[in-house]
């Protein structure tokens, strides 16, 4: 398959993320973009949000039932973006950075081997909001890719971030939320563990919040190549902080 090409992202893509609700949060835009393209995204978190107790008082009540919860809210909200498939790792929620880094890039290859994706989409190495697993899921995202473990799969592609833009980089792709905004309430609804921490950030879900408006996507690796289209280009390490 030659796979479609939508500024910067290739498909078929992958999604790397850290919890339930980051993809809901960060790239309901992008899957959605991608269903209708017929060429819909597959989903792999590394947690399954089992210690996401202060997401609501319903969370903090579910106790042990809380991962297992969460991994169906994960489905529900799939369905409702056109998410193809969805896998978990299965690492302690806020832990992830001290889990085996090399086993964790080896099990993440293992699964994505078998979807074949031409792009990686995961957190940038800040993690967005400095969170350690989003960091540590980055940083296995990104030696997955730069360290070809999966056949066919050579672009990466960073999440938006506040440390992105300061440092200049240059946008690959941004997607205003308010066109498919009630598909990105509902699957964000559908994590009703959170929903607490869902209204935070965005309110009563009637209308996308403007400093929410855009989901932004950064091409960090290419064929080999870090920050392709950049003027001065540089490794993608240098922005990583531990």
């Amino acid at each position: 398959m030659e796979g479609i090409e939508m500024e910067g992202i290739k498909t078929p893509v992958a999604l790397l993320l850290a919890h339930p609700d980051d993809e809901s949060f960060l790239a309901a835009a992008l899957c959605r973009r991608l269903a209708e393209l017929g060429e819909p995204a597959v989903l792999l978190t590394a947690t399954r949000g089992d210690a996401g107790g202060r997401g609501s008082e319903l969370a903090a009540s579910l106790g042990r039932r809380l991962g297992e919860i969460r991994e169906q809210e994960l489905e529900d909200a799939a369905a409702i973006l056109g998410i193809r498939e969805v896998g978990h790792l299965g690492y302690p929620d806020g832990k992830l950075g001290e889990a085996d880094e090399e086993e964790a890039v080896e099990r993440a290859a293992l699964w994505l081997a078998m979807r074949r994706p031409a792009t990686l989409v995961t957190f940038p190495p800040d993690g967005g909001n400095g969170h350690p697993d989003h960091r540590a899921i980055s940083r296995i995202g990104t030696r997955l890719v730069q360290e070809r473990r999966v056949a066919g799969l050579e672009r990466l592609v960073y999440i938006g971030s506040e440390t992105l833009a300061r440092e200049g980089r240059k946008e690959a792709l941004a997607l205003d939320t308010a066109a498919v905004w009630p598909a990105k309430a509902a699957a964000l609804a559908a994590h009703r563990s959170q929903i607490d921490t869902i209204a935070t950030y965005f309110g009563d879900l009637s209308e996308a919040p403007e400093a929410w408006r855009f989901e932004r996507f950064y091409l960090a690796w290419e064929d080999g190549k870090a920050w392709p289209g950049a003027e001065e280009p540089g490794s993608v390490s240098d922005t990583e902080e531990g």
